[in-house]
């Protein structure tokens, strides 16, 4: 059975899957997120799955399955909301793939996914007021996508390169990180190859347990200084980042 509900005056719905899917049950659900869609453009869905057991194969056949795929990437939020540990495995696999910033929830923090769902921001990363001269300070805030880099971060650095030559960065992962879609890797690594020669210094603050990792191999990678702090230095992070070079101090003393 699944349970379709819209939420007024907002972009989000929801719906309860209980036991098996059928094939009509499908068909009416689709229907209705097409019309969503249709009219909200952009869509945050809250998915409950109080029990599943299985769904009829002629869903495979259903005419708007094609087009309820292509909106894949017109979802930017996703609630989770299961108390099956199978579900959530097979969620954190495919979110990469996919744009969207999702939670997991379990089944009694329902009010909690619906809470969160209406305040995410749109955006996971911003630019913060420690941002000076060269050196620009982001905080993230959620998953990273091809979005954030696309209208945030890479607008911002290039900006900066083009009025000062060299630009410094901070990152503050914070604990709010929730991974990376694939396209926003792949933007990363291209910006990365683009402005190797464009940096003097760069700060990775706090984040997942491979940020030492990808510090060390920014470093390897680019003729600049990369540094990674614990999530508690933050304001060590800050001093360091401004901090004058070894070759700026020798040519003032």
């Amino acid at each position: 059975m699944i349970d379709y509900r819209e939420i007024p005056d907002t972009n989000i719905i929801e719906f309860s899957i209980d036991g098996k899917i059928t094939a009509e049950e499908y068909h009416k659900f689709a229907e209705k997120a097409l019309a969503f869609f249709e009219k909200h453009k952009k869509v945050r869905i809250l998915k409950e799955i109080i029990s599943f057991e299985g769904f009829d194969f002629a869903i495979f056949k259903e005419r708007l399955l094609p087009d309820l795929l292509r909106h894949q990437g017109d979802i930017t939020h996703a609630a989770l909301v299961a108390d099956e540990k199978w579900i959530e495995q097979i969620s954190s696999m495919i979110t990469p793939a996919f744009p969207c910033r999702v939670r997991q929830f379990k089944l009694n923090d329902l009010g909690a996914a619906r809470e969160w769902l209406r305040t995410a921001k749109e955006d996971s990363i911003e630019v913060t007021s420690d941002s000076k001269g060269n050196c620009m300070c982001f905080k993230v805030t959620d998953k990273l996508t091809h979005h954030d880099y696309e209208h945030v971060l890479i607008p911002t650095l290039e900006a900066v390169i083009k009025e000062c030559g060299k630009a410094r960065m901070l990152v503050d992962f914070g604990k709010e990180f929730h991974g990376m879609e694939v396209h926003a890797m792949w933007d990363d690594t291209k910006f990365g190859l683009t402005h190797r020669h464009d940096f003097e210094r760069m700060a990775i603050v706090g984040g997942p347990k491979w940020s030492k990792w990808a510090a060390r191999l920014g470093e390897a990678m680019m003729p600049c200084e990369v540094h990674a702090f614990a999530a508690e230095d933050y304001a060590r992070a800050l001093e360091w980042v401004n901090a004058p070079i070894k070759s700026e101090v020798g040519a003032k003393s």
